[in-house]
Order: C-alpha cells, then structure tokens, then sequence
C-alpha cells in the first residue's frame, strides 16, 4: 500500500505541472495517463478523481476540442470503465463498466484506431472473465487474435508477438473455464 501511495505521489508530481498549460487537449491528455496509472495501481478513489477534473475541462474548455471532441469523449468513457470495472462485484457496476467501454470502443472503430479499440477489446475481456461470462470473453479475445494474428501474417512485426501469445493464453484460460480442455492445449 506504501509503494501504492509513494507512485501516486511521483505521477501526480510529474503530471500536476503541465495541467497548467493553456492546450485542454494536452491537459486531457496528462488527465488521461494520469487515470490510466490510477488504474495500474488500483487507486480507485485517485482515479474517481481524475475523472472529475476531466469532466471539468471537458466542460468548461470543448470548444477548443474542434473535431476531436468525441475522442476526448471516448478516452473519459474508457476511465469509467475502468473504475466501475475495479468496483464490478455487483451486477450494476458491471454493466456500467460494459457500457462505458462499448461507448469507447465504438467511437474507436469508427475513427478506424484499432490500436485504442484492441485494447477495449481486452477490456471488455477481463470484465466478462470476471463475472464468469468466459464465452462472451473469448468471443472478444477471439477479436484481437484475429487482428495480431493478421498483422503477424501480413507484416511480420516481432513486436506484435508477445501481445499475441498473451490474448492466446488468455484465450486458454477462457476455453478451459468453458470446458473445452482440447481448444485450451491447443492455444
């Protein structure tokens, strides 16, 4: 819990001086990444937070977001996932977390950032794996399978290797969870 604290101290030194700077897209930006170490570190109160000061600036400053607005939409409902996910032991948060992360995930497919939506893709995973919904959890590690497994065949990026073996292991988990013990041994 220590290290917990003293990490969140060193992220909010290193973002709290550029919240001070005039552009709201980089403000929403270091709001964003700041939310997204909250999440690693399971700070769920810190990152309600963040939440809260990036409705704030998107409130008072989305006039300047010109035609980004719904990216900066996206990335907030992706923060709500995230926190109602770390709150997912009742149904009703579980659902708000699915939502805000379909919300997300359809304003990435829709600009074509595959990047942002396969991680929403795993979001959603993880979500579903936790309330014990494994086939609707394979069926989106199934999704960002097929893209790794496209861009291994079409371009041949090493870096793309680990992040693939890591959706196939958890694709395992998943058919295994299902019963499906030979799918498992096969991934």
């Amino acid at each position: 819990m220590m290290r917990k604290n003293i990490l969140t101290l060193l992220a909010l030194a290193l973002v709290l001086p550029a919240l001070g700077q005039d552009n709201a897209k980089r403000q929403l930006t270091t709001l964003f990444q700041q939310a997204e170490q909250c999440y690693l570190m399971d700070d769920y109160q810190q990152l309600q937070q963040c939440i809260s000061q990036y409705n704030d600036l998107l409130s008072t400053r989305s006039a300047e977001l010109a035609d980004s607005a719904d990216v900066f939409l996206a990335y907030r409902d992706k923060m709500l996932g995230a926190y109602y996910y770390g709150l997912a032991e009742n149904d009703s948060c579980a659902n708000l977390a699915e939502q805000s992360y379909k919300r997300s995930l359809a304003v990435f497919d829709q600009r074509n950032n595959t990047t942002n939506a396969m991680v929403l893709h795993e979001e959603l995973a993880q979500l579903y794996y936790k309330q014990k919904s494994y086939a609707e959890a394979l069926a989106q590690l199934e999704t960002v399978y097929n893209h790794y497994d496209e861009q291994l065949n079409d371009m041949g990026i090493a870096t793309i290797a680990p992040k693939f073996y890591q959706v196939m292991t958890q694709m395992a988990m998943c058919n295994a969870r299902l019963g499906h013990f030979d799918l498992a041994l096969q991934d």
